[in-house]
């Protein structure tokens, strides 16, 4: 008699644990899932869309700075052509002069050149950090995503068992904090950026 007692009360508490969850939640679960797996599908393209305009921006960017580069150095190397030819002119000036002025004046080209090239650079080297910093970004963000998106079908997972299993629960947590550091990474790379962008216009 106990036994048979035990055993309805078990079958009771089965009953009461599956049931505890109603059919409208496990039904806005699944579809929680589905909107989430178009969402990522969303969030794919429109980072993707968004990186090839950005890429093709700066990309642009580095042509025009090295069509600057390149017109400065044209334009030192004409000054100094221009500045042999007055010298040459001069009558005032012995031979030696000549020679010395030119040289002062070469110097003074060469570390304009110099400078160019060095600007030239460090803008060049910027513009490129600027574009790897929003593709890891934006990697970062997709793959924030992924983890959101496991977290929500575990936990679709987990109301729709009978008997739901806590380890599912663990699994949520890791794939939620993963999210979280995906985010944390993505937002530190915008920040950086930003950074690269403010130096390229100096």
């Amino acid at each position: 008699m106990k036994k048979g007692i035990f055993y309805w009360m078990l079958i009771v508490s089965f009953g009461i644990s599956s049931c505890g969850i109603s059919k409208e939640v496990r039904t806005a679960s699944v579809n929680l899932v589905e909107k989430q797996k178009q969402s990522l599908e969303a969030h794919k393209n429109f980072h993707k869309g968004v990186i090839n305009a950005l890429s093709v921006i700066l990309d642009a960017e580095l042509i025009n700075s090295k069509k600057v580069y390149d017109a400065s150095i044209y334009d030192q190397n004409l000054a100094i052509i221009e500045i042999i030819r007055e010298l040459d002119k001069d009558q005032n000036l012995s031979d030696l002069e000549k020679r010395i002025e030119e040289e002062k004046a070469r110097q003074k080209i060469n570390a304009r050149i110099k400078k160019a090239q060095t600007n030239f650079l460090v803008r060049n080297e910027t513009l490129t950090n600027a574009k790897n910093k929003l593709k890891e970004a934006s990697s970062s963000l997709i793959e924030a995503e992924k983890y959101k998106s496991t977290a929500i079908e575990n936990l679709n997972n987990y109301l729709q068992q009978k008997r739901p299993s806590e380890k599912l629960l663990e699994m949520i947590n890791i794939d939620l904090s993963q999210y979280t550091r995906y985010v944390n990474d993505a937002n530190k790379a915008l920040l950086e950026v930003d950074d690269y962008m403010d130096k390229s216009k100096k």
